[in-house]
């Protein structure tokens, strides 16, 4: 939409032979030098995914301080960070919003699921955090490309937002169920 030009930098396997061991998320990685050559004066936005389906990457902090250092280095790059998974993490790895870096809240776009976070995919809905000058040209967008989100259905993500994190008829929260649930599927 705004003529931009992709540049892909993808996640390299844990070796040539992908192995689905549930440890082996945790094997994949950028290419340091790769990531650093995308970035140039002209670079406006990096897309990052973390929790990353369907490796299951849970970029570290130290992994997304890297990050910070080289999007920092470029005063007119932004970051729109989706993390839709952010609640589904298995073997103790502890996801950070990369807003929450030193330096990052002022140039970050992060982007939520009820779909992901509640099991409810077929709402269609989330949300975008961020500051206010990033997300008034969001609105400006997003407006014109609404088609599916029923207004009950909002009023019931809020809701459920709010209580999320309260105990839940024995569970410690809805967070560790969902998280006990996927790890029972997986």
């Amino acid at each position: 939409m705004a003529g931009g030009t992709c540049v892909h930098v993808p996640l390299r396997p844990p070796s040539s032979s992908i192995s689905f061991s549930p440890s082996s998320s945790t094997s994949w990685h950028l290419d340091w030098g790769e990531l650093s050559a995308a970035f140039s004066p002209r670079t406006r936005l990096l897309l990052l995914n973390t929790p990353q389906n369907p490796t299951g990457k849970v970029f570290t902090r130290e992994e997304l301080q890297k990050i910070s250092s080289l999007v920092q280095a470029h005063p007119r790059a932004l970051v729109l960070s989706d993390e839709v998974y952010e609640n589904i993490t298995f073997d103790e790895h502890q996801h950070t919003r990369l807003a929450t870096l030193p330096g990052m809240w002022e140039r970050t776009l992060t982007l939520s699921s009820a779909g992901k976070t509640f099991s409810v995919t077929g709402w269609k809905i989330g949300w975008l955090i961020g500051p206010e000058r990033l997300i008034g040209g969001v609105m400006c967008c997003n407006q014109w490309v609404q088609f599916s989100v029923a207004t009950p259905l909002q009023a019931a993500v809020a809701e459920m937002l709010t209580i999320a994190k309260e105990p839940y008829e024995g569970f410690p929260s809805y967070y560790a169920w969902l998280k006990e649930e996927y790890s029972r599927k997986r």
